[in-house]
C-alpha cells in the first residue's frame, strides 16, 4: 500500500480472474486522528483497565491516568475535537478496574469520581471551579458504589461511613 495524503493505492489480487493483480485507487477521505492525552500520557497500573468517558454533548471527553508512572492517578478533561488545553480535575483513586470509577454528568458539565480516603467528589468539566467534596465514607472500602441522577442533580452513592458498619444507601447534590 502507498499513501499520499488523501490518497492509497494498493494491489489486490482478484480471485475471480486467476489471481491476476487489480490495481485500486481510494480516496481517504477521513481526517488523521486528533492526540487527546498530550501532556498527560495513558500510563495505566497493570491492575485498572483504562477507562474513559466521553460527555453527553460530544464536546469533552474524560479519563483517569497515571502520567508520572508513580501510582498517583488524576482525572483529566479534553476537548473532543482536540485543541485547547487538557485539563487536570483531580487525584482520582481507582478501587478497582470496573467502569465506575468516575461518571460524567448527563447535562455534560461535571464529572463524579472517587478521591482518597472514601471522598466522593465532582469537578466541573471545563475546569472552572475546583473540585467541590459531595460525602466522606469509611476510608476502607467506605464508597461501594454511585450512580447520577438522568437530571444532573444528585449523586446517588452506596457506602459505610465507618470500616465496618453496614452498607448504607444515601443522595447528595451535586452543587
Amino acid at each position: 500500500m502507498i499513501t499520499a495524503g488523501p490518497l492509497s493505492l494498493f494491489r489486490a489480487s482478484d480471485s475471480c480472474r486467476d489471481l491476476a493483480s487489480r490495481t485500486h485507487l481510494l480516496f481517504n477521505t477521513l481526517a488523521p486522528p486528533t492526540r487527546l492525552s498530550l501532556g498527560a500520557g495513558l500510563v495505566f497500573d497493570v491492575r485498572f483497565t483504562p477507562v474513559f468517558r466521553i460527555s453527553a454533548d460530544s464536546t469533552r471527553v474524560a479519563y483517569f491516568a497515571d502520567p508520572d508512572g508513580d501510582g498517583q492517578f488524576t482525572l483529566f478533561s479534553a476537548a473532543l475535537a482536540g485543541g485547547g488545553a487538557l485539563l487536570a480535575l483531580g487525584p482520582i483513586v481507582p478501587a478497582s478496574s470496573s467502569p465506575d470509577e468516575f461518571l460524567l454528568s448527563a447535562d455534560s458539565t461535571r464529572a463524579v469520581y472517587r478521591g482518597a480516603g472514601g471522598q466522593l467528589l465532582v469537578a466541573r468539566l471545563d475546569g472552572g471551579a475546583p473540585p467541590l467534596l459531595l460525602a466522606t465514607l469509611a476510608p476502607q472500602d467506605g464508597l461501594l458504589e454511585f450512580a447520577l441522577t438522568p437530571d444532573s442533580s444528585r449523586a446517588v452513592y452506596r457506602g459505610r461511613t465507618t470500616n465496618l458498619g453496614p452498607a448504607e444507601l444515601f443522595s447528595v447534590p451535586l452543587d
